[in-house]
């Protein structure tokens, strides 16, 4: 189940029931990996595992959508680090 955001109905109802009201409207995500295909060896195909969800690559544009789609109506920052893996040194 990849991406279970708020774009899904079923979760945007919980995120408005549950969590609307308490999250700041400036959300920090501390810590997330990005990789983007650049960086990756082209004979590794599943340079990221998010979650058992094997990826070529996650870039900052994907990470602005996911955040976006994650916490509606917020503006939402992130620090950002490679993937620490010695595949890809």
């Amino acid at each position: 189940m990849w991406k279970q955001t708020t774009k899904i109905e079923r979760n945007l109802k919980i995120f408005k029931e549950e969590l609307d009201d308490f999250l700041p409207k400036k959300i920090l995500d501390f810590h997330t990996h990005i990789c983007p295909r650049v960086a990756v060896p082209s004979d590794i195909e599943d340079a990221i595992n998010a979650g058992g969800n094997k990826l070529t690559e996650y870039t900052m544009d994907e990470l602005k959508e996911d955040l976006k789609n994650l916490y509606p109506e917020r503006d939402c920052y992130a620090v950002c680090f490679g993937v620490p893996d010695k595949q890809l040194d």
